[in-house]
């Protein structure tokens, strides 16, 4: 039984039947090109190792559903909880830890001056009372006796 097509040759094969000298060392030359493009061409292969990976985890989800949702549920918990984690670890932390700019009177650019007195306010909805620029010129308020 005979093949009547050709077989196809790999990129990275040097076909058989060459006779010149120069087409052979050209084509093992493009054979080793194109063999270092496959190993160098780190992108490409990423790729196709996460195509891979996908096809048989969806080929483990299409067998068992139940496990892919346990999983997927796993895999958030624990995103969540790293999350968690970090901002909590951040928010609690220990102010030696911190930089000086995080509530620190002293790394500020008032640390030598004194400082102001605070503006309290009256009773929750209280209105201030506002006196006029001549009231305030005039002096302080008379009460009628």
């Amino acid at each position: 039984m005979s093949i009547d097509r050709p077989v196809p040759v790999p990129r990275t094969a040097v076909p058989l039947g060459i006779t010149d000298p120069v087409q052979s060392a050209r084509a093992e030359l493009k054979a080793a090109l194109a063999a270092i493009e496959v190993k160098a061409n780190a992108p490409r292969r990423v790729s196709e190792a996460i195509d891979r990976t996908v096809g048989e985890v969806r080929e483990k989800a299409q067998q068992n559903p139940g496990a892919a949702a346990a999983a997927v549920a796993g895999v958030a918990a624990l995103v969540g909880l790293a999350v968690w984690g970090i901002v909590r670890a951040y928010t609690r932390g220990d102010s030696a830890k911190r930089p000086a700019s995080f509530g620190s009177r002293a790394a500020s650019s008032s640390a030598g001056r004194p400082r102001r007195p605070r503006i309290r306010s009256g009773p929750v909805g209280a209105r201030p009372r506002v006196r006029s620029r001549t009231a305030r010129a005039a002096g302080p308020r008379s009460t009628p006796a």
